[in-house]
């Protein structure tokens, strides 16, 4: 596997909430022209946070340290106009640290216009206490790579038995519908890798 030429830590800085069911988001500004997302590691825990998702923006909707929506959307993380406004990755439920297998990540950087990558975190309950250090924080840990891979650009999430494709549903700009086999001609490259 690919060994990381760079770790990215996007951590929330000392977190409370009012309500239930709150959407704190952080952005990092991404200072390369381009890298590859090759891993996902949250440092979460499905007790108190319902789901993180993780955006890549050419343009974010707020320049403060971290902003509060009390609903969901990808024009709670980057602005309306923005040139990419896209879903690189999602987690719930405790899952996992995620690696992408090798010669495949997720391209960010000045050059496809992802110019900031960011954190939306679901805090599912009221967080009375500073959500910032120690076994409460909360935080993403991203792998980046400086060098070319074969690269995707957008999270596939398979609708039918896996083995017998039939259909893919697609999330993100320049991404590709998959139908029995067939592949449009909207990418240069297709390839489907099962994580189990």
């Amino acid at each position: 596997p690919w060994v990381a030429s760079e770790k990215l830590e996007i951590r929330m800085p000392d977190i409370t909430t009012e309500v239930h069911d709150t959407y704190v988001l952080r952005a990092q500004k991404v200072d390369h022209d381009e890298a590859y997302i090759i891993g996902y590691d949250a440092v979460a825990s499905a007790d108190k946070v319902h789901h993180i998702l993780v955006y890549g923006c050419t343009q974010i909707s707020s320049e403060k340290e971290y902003w509060i929506e009390t609903h969901e959307g990808m024009g709670a993380a980057c602005k309306f106009d923005s040139a990419v406004y896209t879903i690189l990755w999602a987690w719930a439920l405790d899952a996992p640290k995620f690696s992408l297998p090798e010669d495949i990540g997720f391209k960010v950087g000045r050059r496809v216009k992802v110019n900031y990558i960011v954190l939306q975190i679901h805090y599912k309950s009221v967080i009375s206490d500073p959500d910032s250090s120690g076994k409460e924080k909360t935080s993403l840990w991203l792998s980046l790579v400086l060098q070319e891979l074969v690269t995707i650009s957008a999270v596939v999430t398979c609708v039918v038995t896996c083995d017998k494709v039939k259909s893919f549903k697609t999330h993100g700009p320049n991404s590709t519908e998959i139908q029995g086999g067939a592949t449009h001609d909207l990418s240069r490259y297709t390839r489907g890798v099962s994580p189990f």
